[in-house]
């Protein structure tokens, strides 16, 4: 998670300063604070990309791409995507999703003392976390863990069903 944040941020995809980085941290502040104990610190950033979407990487590292802070009508709607991407750390879907994106072929060299290649597959699914996909029911855990961390954080948490509704109609998603 961190090597990808770090390309981010080296590329300049990354808006450092400004009314939509600040909008994030108070709302990631506010989640952070009532997320339950982990052995790790979530970090959070704005990406200069258009596009509707958000994404976690392994270890805390949640990325908002400007589209979606764009397309969203409230702060409440993108705090429930925050929490619905917070949720996906702490219940470790990234991190399996990057473990499965890498393959059988990665494990299958290291398992037979072959790890040549093993860590630039791994290292590459790391990287492409945007396209990650999730299961339905890593999805709809997704969905309960954000309600429940909204909940703690004393947050509504129509905004996430709010936000989700209207790209479904919108986009035809899910």
């Amino acid at each position: 998670g961190a090597l990808a944040f770090e390309q981010m941020a080296r590329g300049g995809r990354l808006v450092e300063q400004g009314p939509a980085a600040d909008a994030v941290q108070v709302i990631a502040t506010r989640l952070t604070a009532a997320a339950p104990t982990r052995p790790f610190t979530f970090h959070f950033a704005v990406s200069r990309d258009a596009s509707v979407n958000a994404y976690a990487t392994p270890g805390g590292w949640i990325v908002v791409h400007a589209g979606l802070l764009a397309a969203a009508d409230s702060p409440d709607e993108v705090a429930g995507v925050l929490a619905h991407e917070m949720t996906h750390v702490l219940e470790r879907h990234t991190m399996r999703q990057v473990v499965f994106q890498a393959g059988l072929t990665t494990a299958t060299r290291l398992l037979l003392g072959s790890g040549e290649g093993a860590a630039d597959l791994l290292s590459g699914a790391a990287l492409d976390l945007t396209t990650l996909r999730f299961s339905r029911e890593q999805e709809r855990a997704a969905d309960l863990g954000a309600v429940r961390l909204l909940r703690a954080a004393q947050l509504p948490t129509s905004g996430l069903a709010a936000f989700f509704e209207r790209l479904a109609q919108e986009r035809g998603a899910p």
